[in-house]
């Protein structure tokens, strides 16, 4: 058996060990819950707010939001959409959402959008997200009886990430 002599030293010549990697790991997870919404009209309404403090400018902020939504075929095909901004500005939006599983009257889809923002405050970002049926005859509902009727829930998720 060969005896390993990491650059040409015995290990107990090796005195540390390389700095650990700083990029990419989670600093801080901040998760909640929300209320089922419903919105038969365009008129975005505020359905959850969070806040969270990065650590330094550069790090970058994951935004996760795990929820279903149900539209109503039965009044007329209809989309429903989901905006956040931050520190009250439009940020991100997800693309008009309809389909999925059908249920009499109801189409049910999993919506799961992901963001990153590279925002570069260092001071508290609010986050506020908003839901409003995009277009269509029906109503539009995040989460809700026929949505979420079998036990899931709805919640988004913030994390630092180190940059």
């Amino acid at each position: 058996m060969s005896i390993v002599k990491p650059n040409n030293n015995t290990i107990s010549a090796i005195t540390s060990l390389p700095a650990a990697i700083t990029t990419g790991k989670v600093l801080q997870v901040i998760t909640d819950t929300f209320t089922d919404q419903s919105s038969s009209s365009s008129t975005m309404a505020t359905f959850k707010t969070m806040s969270i403090t990065k650590s330094n400018a550069n790090n970058k902020i994951i935004i996760v939001c795990s929820t279903m939504m149900q539209t109503d075929s039965n009044g007329g095909w209809s989309y429903g959409e989901i905006r956040v901004l931050r520190n009250d500005v439009s940020t991100f939006t997800t693309d008009a959402v309809s389909g999925g599983e059908s249920i009499p009257n109801y189409i049910n889809t999993s919506v799961n959008p992901t963001w990153v923002d590279s925002a570069t405050d260092t001071t508290s970002i609010t986050y506020k997200f908003q839901f409003a049926k995009n277009s269509g005859a029906g109503g539009s509902q995040l989460g809700g009886s026929h949505a979420s009727g079998n036990g899931e829930s709805n919640y988004i998720t913030l994390m630092e990430i180190a940059s």
